[in-house]
């Protein structure tokens, strides 16, 4: 298997030579960008220029995982190039959090560039793992032209590092991979003061996670859920098998429900916000017992079950999540995604990797966000931009969907997608809570998202089922009080996929 490394400049050679190392068999493409170095000065949107067509042209040459061996590119743009680039991508970042574990004198140092410094990963990792610490942020920003330039200036070095020893820090890190060029001579003047670190086994470990994960079709199934006291609604379905996926820092459970034949799943369910796979249990199980075997599982963020709180994960990570439980699904056969509410946009993103395995998609209620709200972290950050109008019609979505060739079944509550100009609501957002005839509906979706999605589908090729009396929980409101309502959409459903 290829493996591509890109840094920007020779820093990444490094991480390159230990994947060879310990990984013989592979083969490592090593490529930079010379032409830009250093990247510590660049804008997101220079760097989102420069990198993107070196790495398609790593994905041009079969890599089938890519490492971005530079702190820089990982803590600024990986985000965005992860919604681009089509293989796994491997980042490396500053070690606040292993720095944070070892310091004894609770000063540590972290030695990156500007761009790094200012990202809001590098932001995060500092609030998140050293908020109780001082942490120094010396400047490095000529270190990696001197390293480019082979004009090290150790006078200059040595200043930086007896500063950083005499405000009592005991562990520098590393945050740039030119620095492991200048590892010994940095180690050797902080030498019995302060442990220096760096990413490099750290990175190679996340390799060998995810290259186990490339291309496997089959999982680890086992009985029991490992998450059932985390689950909302644990019931014990007959014919259902267990697994996780490893995400490097974090791994998700999913449920495979088999039908009678035990055939494999050809049907991604994708719950949505403050929910887990067990939420849409009315229609997997129906489902199942149709004849159909469904995949569902826990997005990060929105409960218990989803190992992540909302702060530290995002819309974003959500649609890598779905895009990683997709390639489990039966290869052989058409594949259905079915989504409710926020699990729409990660449902539709994956039509721009899958649109030729997909042949329908049934979506509860969709929402459609901002491709701005992808890497907003769940509450406020996340809900800030939701708030602004019309928010939504900045999404990259809906273009996908006006590509796709499958079929289309949109089910809605009657009083979801209100128009919020008849309701008193500022128009381009949502109606949210409301009162009807005496009855208090809920309302989160805007009127112009759910006309957005069904047009964007020709005639003949959609479908549209609006349940009456119900808003925006459709099968709570089913179940609870439209028991044969229930039935009846189990029964739309299932025509739709059979036909």
């Amino acid at each position: 298997m290829k493996i591509g490394v890109f840094d920007s400049g020779a820093g990444g050679l490094a991480i390159a030579q230990a994947i060879e190392k310990a990984l013989p068999n592979e083969v490592v493409l090593y490529v930079n960008d010379r032409e830009h170095v250093p990247y510590g000065d660049k804008t997101p949107e220079q760097l989102l220029g420069f990198v993107e067509p070196i790495l398609q042209k790593l994905i041009e040459q079969d890599c089938k995982v890519i490492v971005i061996a530079c702190n820089t590119v990982t803590t600024t743009i990986i985000s965005e190039l992860r919604e681009i680039i089509t293989v796994p991508l491997v980042g490396i970042e500053p070690m606040v959090k292993p720095a944070a574990a070892v310091t004894k004198t609770g000063v540590i140092a972290v030695c990156a560039t500007p761009a790094t410094l200012k990202s809001p990963r590098y932001v995060w990792l500092k609030k998140t793992y050293a908020n109780d610490l001082k942490v120094l942020e010396p400047d490095c920003s000529q270190w990696a032209r001197m390293i480019e330039d082979s004009q090290i200036n150790e006078q200059k070095i040595e200043a930086q590092i007896n500063e950083i020893c005499q405000q009592n820090a005991d562990v520098i890190v590393l945050g740039c991979t030119h620095y492991h060029w200048i590892e010994k001579i940095i180690d050797r003047m902080a030498a019995g003061r302060a442990k220096v670190i760096q990413p490099e086994q750290a990175v190679v470990a996340q390799l060998q996670r995810v290259l186990k994960g490339i291309g496997r079709m089959k999982p680890n199934l086992y009985a029991e859920p490992r998450q059932k006291a985390k689950l909302q609604s644990w019931t014990a379905p007959a014919g259902a098998a267990y697994f996780e996926h490893d995400f490097g820092d974090y791994r998700l459970e999913a449920r495979i429900v088999y039908n009678d034949k035990h055939e494999a799943p050809r049907i991604l369910s994708i719950h949505g916000a403050r929910a887990d796979y067990t939420k849409s249990d009315p229609i997997t199980l129906g489902l199942r017992d149709r004849g159909h075997s469904v995949l569902s599982f826990s997005m990060s963020g929105h409960s218990p079950a989803g190992v992540l709180p909302p702060e530290q994960t995002s819309l974003g990570r959500n649609i890598i999540e779905a895009k990683a439980f997709f390639k489990y699904l039966d290869p052989d056969r058409p594949k259905t995604v079915i989504a409710y509410s926020l699990g729409g946009t990660p449902a539709l993103k994956l039509l721009k990797d899958h649109s030729d395995e997909i042949d329908k998609l049934v979506l509860f209620y969709p929402g459609v966000y901002s491709a701005e709200s992808y890497d907003k972290h769940f509450g406020e950050e996340f809900s800030r931009v939701l708030r602004t109008p019309y928010s939504y019609r900045e999404n990259d979505t809906i273009a996908l969907l006006k590509n796709f060739k499958g079929k289309l079944l949109l089910v809605k509550g009657e009083y979801d997608g209100l128009d919020p100009a008849i309701y008193g609501k500022p128009v381009g957002t949502s109606v949210g809570e409301v009162e009807i005839n005496g009855v208090n509906y809920y309302s989160p979706i805007p009127k112009e998202v759910i006309d957005m999605v069904y047009t964007a589908v020709p005639e003949g090729r959609k479908q549209c089922i609006e349940i009456p009396d119900c808003g925006h929980a459709v099968m709570l409101c089913l179940m609870q009080g439209h028991p044969q309502g229930a039935v009846k959409l189990l029964r739309q459903v299932d025509n739709f996929l059979k036909n």
